[in-house]
């Protein structure tokens, strides 16, 4: 039986790794597809009232435009740390959009003058039901998760320390009891018989 531990806990390893590492992408497919909806929706909105009546509020409107940007940015860095499993880039510029938003909502608010036209920012994004403070905010706890997952329960270093604290010398054990003759040259029982 002890040499069918080995395959085991291999198998056994791989399947919470996939299941972790699938969560992490379905969670990043949910974050992408917001990015990706916001591209479209500021990016068209600002581009259409800038060509327009720019004069009107081009202060709205550049935002607009610039926040349109800025999720295309933020597309493409969820995507590389879902592939890379590097988040610091990604979380970085979360922190930065979250900022943009709570500074122009605020602005929107206590000078409600410089702003004629709604931004996708002003009052915090509430023309968009909150979605554009609580994306950054979504992708930072998602990148908190993904590097700080447990590593004990269903990880490797988890079935590595249970099976050594189950089974101490398991690996000593082992490789000779597969070949008889090394227990029998290497075993101080054979010496003590020859003796």
């Amino acid at each position: 039986m002890p040499e069918d531990a080995g395959p085991v806990g291999t198998a056994a390893r791989r399947p919470a790794a996939y299941r972790a590492t699938r969560e992490r992408v379905d969670a990043a497919r949910v974050l992408l597809w917001i990015y990706a909806v916001f591209v479209i929706a500021a990016g068209s909105r600002g581009i259409v009232q800038l060509a327009l009546h720019a004069s009107r509020a081009p202060l709205s409107y550049a935002l607009s435009t610039g926040a349109a940007a800025g999720y295309a940015v933020g597309f493409v860095l969820v995507r590389g740390a879902a592939r890379a499993g590097s988040c610091r880039a990604a979380v970085a510029w979360a922190a930065g959009e979250l900022a943009a938003v709570l500074t122009v909502g605020t602005l929107s608010v206590t000078h409600a003058a410089a702003f004629p036209d709604a931004t996708v920012w002003s009052h915090y994004g509430a023309g968009y039901l909150g979605l554009p403070m609580l994306l950054p905010i979504a992708v930072l706890i998602w990148s908190y998760a993904a590097t700080h997952r447990p590593r004990t329960g269903t990880g490797a270093p988890d079935y590595a320390r249970s099976s050594n604290e189950s089974s101490p010398g398991r690996h000593t054990i082992h490789a000779p009891s597969s070949n008889p003759d090394s227990l029998a040259i290497s075993g101080p029982s054979r010496s003590s018989r020859d003796g």
